[in-house]
């Protein structure tokens, strides 16, 4: 069974959990096959040939589907031809962990099938169908997406992929451009203990638990250790379930204090010459190291008029010092009060003519009270990549499920492979991600805890996916000059962008302020000429090579445009409504 761990971008989330897939094109020729009516059935062999009137599922290459559209390789099950007749599809050992999966297709008939009309239904075992669908030519190639029930978390299944002829059966070539599952596995670290307090010189030990379904062997580290402090694990690594000794000893010389010592597990796996490394959340140790040195007697001697007299003075000195530490990402706030009691004794003895004066200072009494406030946190496992790389689609991928997701691969085709291939391009991504990444974790998160509010993000990425592919497709042309063909589709997807996305909020209000005042402001004469500013700044920038200045070009040209096709809309509507 083939499986895939996805190349994943650097973010360190906690809503992040790495990913696999199971390719069920790939994993094609290895399922158990089989065709028949509703009376009875047979099992038939992968790879055709495609005249086999019982059925048949098989590969083909470079063929062109119904949306008039070329892909390099397709399954095809075709059902027996009879009415009513079927193939099924039969993938064995699907498991799906404890943090879920997601079902992605896209399927529809080899052009020319004109009279092709199937249902097509995919389910795990008997009873948990995934999705269930009627498709005909006329429908094109239809793409779907399935989240897999929480329900089957934690099990074990055989995947069954079933085309149905219904009343006829001719011409139902179906065909798969795409079948796949990503998985969400579980790597959750838990502390028994979560707080400890040792002394200078000595050592201390707490059971680092690593629970969920993670396949691989994962390693234990720990991190943030205050200066003086090391730390073991016995053993270093294993395969989830497995529990770990971990060990801090202070030195001598160590900080005295609280620190927040960060635990986790983590996995690295080379891919294509990439190396990924899938991370748990870390959990949080308080961890209190107490301890002071005596300072060493002060004696001094002095020749004064002798006289013999003997005193003794003692005073005390209590300080009290409180720190408060709080730690947004561990969600915990931890406050530290550290009292000293220090007694300082002078004794001063007259002998003769001699004075011997004596200065002992002893710290009496340090305690440390440590209160520790610790919010439960859900435990999944964030991705991490240790090699240069674009920075991940984080509102996309949590939208769509996976990096690897078919929507998200169009957006990082555009920014990587057309976009950061440019001086304009870069330097506006560098202004872009500095707005995008100061906010779009929150709405990723959101994501994972609401599925209305991903269905709703997931639906209106779309109509970017298309304004993205039409603006590099308009800009092909001026591929030699990538400065220009880059400015052209920024142009044009900015223009889109506020067209699709802003106009029609815009227009909205703009017609309820028309009813409560009676008339629409809208004066698209300012973006355009600050469009035109801002193309005279990116001549300039692209001249001097200035990355200051063209961050500001791009900025201006990207605003104005999304404002020229708010404006421009909005002053037509006007006019109609005269």
């Amino acid at each position: 069974m083939a499986l895939l761990i996805q190349n994943l971008s650097s973010v360190n989330a906690a809503y992040s959990i790495p990913f696999k897939e199971y390719d069920f094109i790939e994993l094609a020729e290895g399922a158990e096959w089989s065709s028949g009516t509703p009376t009875e059935g047979e099992t038939i062999e992968f790879g055709g040939p495609d005249t086999d009137d019982r059925g048949f599922a098989m590969y083909k290459d470079n063929v062109v589907l119904n949306d008039g559209k070329t892909y390099s390789k397709i399954l095809e099950t075709h059902p027996r031809w009879e009415p009513h007749g079927w193939i099924m599809g039969a993938y064995s050992n699907i498991y799906i962990p404890g943090g879920g999966a997601t079902l992605y297709g896209k399927v529809g008939f080899i052009q020319g099938g004109t009279a092709g009309k199937v249902k097509i239904e995919i389910r795990l075992g008997d009873s948990i169908v995934l999705t269930t669908f009627d498709l005909e030519y006329a429908d094109g190639v239809r793409s779907f997406e399935v989240d897999v029930p929480n329900t089957a978390r934690g099990n074990t299944y055989t995947l069954k992929l079933i085309v149905d002829a219904g009343e006829s059966s001719g011409q139902d070539w179906v065909a798969w451009a795409e079948l796949y599952m990503t998985v969400r596995y579980e790597m959750i670290v838990s502390l028994e203990p979560d707080s400890l307090d040792i002394n200078r010189g000595e050592s201390g030990a707490i059971t680092v638990h690593v629970t969920g379904d993670y396949p691989e062997e994962v390693g234990l580290s720990a991190s943030d250790l205050p200066s003086g402090v090391t730390a073991s694990f016995n053993p270093p690594s294993g395969t989830p379930p497995f529990d770990s000794t971990l060990t801090l000893t202070a030195s001598e010389t160590a900080d005295v204090g609280v620190s927040n010592v960060k635990v986790r597990a983590s996995h690295a796996v080379k891919v294509g010459g990439l190396w990924l490394t899938y991370i748990s959340d870390y959990k949080t140790l308080a961890l209190g190291v107490t301890g002071a040195t005596a300072a060493p007697p002060v004696t001094t001697t002095t020749t004064p008029t002798p006289s013999v007299t003997v005193s003794t003075v003692t005073s005390t000195v209590t300080s009290t010092a409180t720190e408060t530490i709080t730690e947004t990402a561990g969600a915990s706030t931890i406050t530290e009060t550290i009292t000293e009691t220090t007694t300082v004794r002078e004794t001063t003895t007259v002998r003769g003519p001699v004075v011997t004066r004596t200065v002992t200072e002893t710290v009496r009494e340090r305690e440390i009270r440590t209160e520790t406030k610790t919010e439960t946190v859900t435990s999944t496992v964030t991705p991490t990549v240790t090699q240069a790389g674009g920075p991940r689609c984080l509102i996309a991928t949590a939208a769509f499920g996976s990096d690897l997701a078919p929507q998200v691969q169009v957006l990082r085709g555009f920014r990587d492979g057309f976009v950061m291939k440019t001086f304009a391009g870069r330097n506006f991504m560098n202004v872009f991600n500095a707005f995008y990444y100061s906010w779009s974790p929150y709405v990723a998160r959101a994501e994972h805890e609401n599925e209305v509010l991903r269905s709703m993000i997931r639906a209106s990425i779309y109509p970017l996916l298309s304004i993205l592919e039409f603006s590099r497709s308009l800009a092909e042309p001026l591929s030699a000059t990538s400065e220009l063909a880059v400015l052209l589709a920024g142009l044009v997807a900015s223009s889109l962008i506020g067209l699709i996305y802003f106009a029609p909020p815009f227009i909205i209000v703009a017609l309820i302020l028309k009813r409560r005042a009676g008339k629409i402001s809208a004066t698209p004469i300012y973006p355009a000429i600050s469009l035109l500013f801002g193309l005279i700044l990116f001549a300039l920038a692209e001249v001097t090579a200035l990355p200051t200045l063209m961050m500001i070009s791009s900025s201006i040209i990207v605003l104005s445009c999304i404002a020229l096709a708010v404006t421009a809309p909005t002053k037509i509507l006007k006019a109609l409504l005269k």
